[in-house]
């Protein structure tokens, strides 16, 4: 390549060909909306109704036949303890009480109106989040009063405050 004027062609024809090539990027970004699509709305609105779902009815059968000798696969102990249900017997079991639902609430804070007469207090218990009024109660606790840094209840007769964390 000893002609000068075949490279400065060459490389005019590089230079327009990368300049086409970035006008027309530029020009696809830069496009307003020819060529999308406009929703229309008509005011009208078509409800597709969702199926109800029901629970799984179905029970897996374990007991399938052994595909080679088409006999009954017989089940293996897994727990390795043969039928010990008649012969197991608890020595003074204590019957299970249930657990102080006070000590599973939790104080989040307030709402109140705009003049502070009406509180509501936000409680959290067994992680949901309600909203419970003075005199509210909520598996036998009741709201007695709602300060600013905790609630007093009462449950069986006995007065807790239980404070904001």
């Amino acid at each position: 390549m000893k002609s000068k004027p075949l490279v400065y062609l060459l490389g005019f024809l590089v230079l327009c060909i990368w300049g086409v090539i970035v006008y027309r990027v530029f020009l696809s970004v830069r496009e307003k909306g020819s060529d999308r699509l406009q929703l229309a709305s008509t005011g009208k609105i078509n409800k597709v109704p969702v199926p109800k779902l029901y629970p799984d009815t179905f029970k897996l059968l374990l007991n399938y036949p052994d595909p080679f000798t088409g006999a009954l696969a017989k089940m293996p102990d897994t727990a390795g303890i043969k039928n010990l249900v008649g012969k197991t017997t608890v020595p003074g079991a204590a019957p299970v009480q249930a657990p102080d639902p006070v000590l599973q609430m939790k104080y989040l804070g307030f709402v109140a109106d705009g003049r502070g007469n009406r509180r509501v207090a936000i409680m959290s218990y067994q992680g949901a989040e309600m909203m419970m009024h003075e005199s509210d109660t909520l598996k036998g606790v009741k709201i007695m009063v709602i300060k600013k840094d905790g609630v007093l209840v009462r449950y069986h007769g006995k007065t807790t405050l239980i404070k904001t964390e």
